[in-house]
């Protein structure tokens, strides 16, 4: 799993964690970036790899 500045994975990389998923999954995965520090209102981007695909998901910080 790994933590991008900005939307998409173009921007600055701030932290990669290790989430090993089955193929097929489904649910929610869990990484503890606490060590990263976020700005409220800025846009991050967290990318999820396996063998077999790729999946992204982009969100704002909140205050």
């Amino acid at each position: 799993m790994a933590l991008y500045e900005g939307a998409g994975t173009g921007g600055r990389l701030l932290g990669r964690r290790e989430c090993v998923l089955a193929d097929g999954f489904s649910g929610f995965a869990e990484a503890d970036f606490g060590s990263v520090t976020l700005e409220a209102g800025e846009v991050y981007t967290v990318a999820l790899e396996n063998d077999t695909a790729r999946s992204t998901a982009w969100w704002t910080t909140c205050a």
